[in-house]
């Protein structure tokens, strides 16, 4: 069992106590550099634990892999309560999680990785998204840029953006 990941081409930037990530590329090439995974955790309710996860099983038993886990929580988490998560704890501990037990409408915290087979305690929290943008003479902070830049499930991380010229 792996943590559900999403490889993007980008840089990590630590500055002051925050870790920033210059976003380059929703799909890069399998030979480029800067390639990095990244993971989103759910938020357990009361607590706030971050569990990421690896799949989901719905209520009729059918499983839901990759990404698409983000997009079926979205859609579906409030109508079917007893569906299951199986992933990890922060700790890297195994867990499974009825969705009922997570909120279902925060910002998913991001964390970044750069070898897909690296545990996900070793995850960097993302505070902020850098992207760049040659029609601009200044940095500006922004609400979620459109999908057109930016894929799915970043949109919806628990970040600040910042759009900076190239």
């Amino acid at each position: 069992m792996r943590a559900i990941s999403q490889r993007i081409q980008g840089e990590i930037i630590q500055q002051e106590n925050e870790t920033h990530l210059r976003f380059i590329k929703a799909k890069p090439d399998e030979n480029e550099a800067n390639i990095l995974y990244l993971r989103y955790a759910f938020v357990t309710l009361g607590r706030e634990q971050h569990v990421f996860p690896a799949f989901l099983v719905d209520d009729w038993g059918s499983e839901v892999r990759g990404l698409k886990v983000y997009r079926w929580f979205r859609e579906h988490a409030n109508e079917h309560p007893r569906s299951e998560i199986f992933g990890f704890e922060k700790d890297g501990s195994e867990a499974q999680r009825f969705i009922r037990e997570f909120e279902h409408y925060v910002k998913l915290p991001c964390y970044a990785v750069s070898n897909r087979e690296q545990p996900v305690e070793e995850g960097i929290l993302i505070n902020k998204v850098i992207i760049q943008d040659p029609n601009i003479t200044e940095s500006v902070e922004v609400k979620t840029p459109s999908k057109e830049i930016v894929p799915m499930p970043l949109r919806r991380a628990r970040v600040k953006w910042l759009v900076q010229p190239r």
